[in-house]
């Protein structure tokens, strides 16, 4: 074995060593950017284009607390008659469940006609919750959750960076 030969075999540990030292430190730098979010729109975008958006079906109806509803019943927070009435005419209607993704979390005038409309609903009838790290689930007032006829379930959802939620905590 020539001198030359020697040498290159010499090489070999000290290349292999610079090659996984620079491997370490891309994949270090990929995952800080990573942590720091740098990934989050194109990882938003991937997740888009797999999980295509539709149309809720027919027999659902998303009535939304928007501008137009705001400006025709006035400013939030509505008194609970309004939902009193709101769920009086889907009974009417004949809706069979009903789900309002608003937390009554406190006495408001109004409470009494919605406990009615509650009690004598024809509906299923299911009332947010959240759920807290400090006070555990902040559930709807006692009044309102009626056996039988409504329940409460949590809503914390935590939407992205583009207003869209893409996950939901189950525990």
């Amino acid at each position: 074995m020539g001198k030359i030969s020697r040498f290159r075999q010499s090489l070999k540990p000290r290349r292999n060593f610079q090659y996984y030292s620079v491997l370490v430190l891309i994949v270090l730098f990929i995952t800080a950017l990573q942590g720091l979010g740098f990934f989050n729109e194109l990882q938003n975008l991937i997740y888009d284009k797999f999980f295509v958006s539709r149309k809720p079906a027919e027999q659902i109806l998303i009535a939304a607390i928007d501008d137009e509803s705001l400006n025709a019943i006035g400013a939030w927070p509505w008194d609970r008659e309004v939902f009193a009435k709101i769920l009086n005419n889907l009974n009417t209607a004949g809706v069979r469940v009903v789900s309002f993704d608003v937390v009554f979390g406190e006495e408001r005038s109004g409470d009494a006609k919605f406990s009615e409309a509650l009690k004598n609903s024809k509906s299923q009838v299911v009332l947010a919750g959240k759920l807290t790290e400090e006070d555990g689930f902040f559930s709807p007032i006692p009044s309102l959750v009626i056996d039988g006829k409504s329940n409460a379930a949590f809503v914390n959802f935590d939407a992205d960076s583009d207003g869209k939620i893409r996950l939901a905590q189950l525990s």
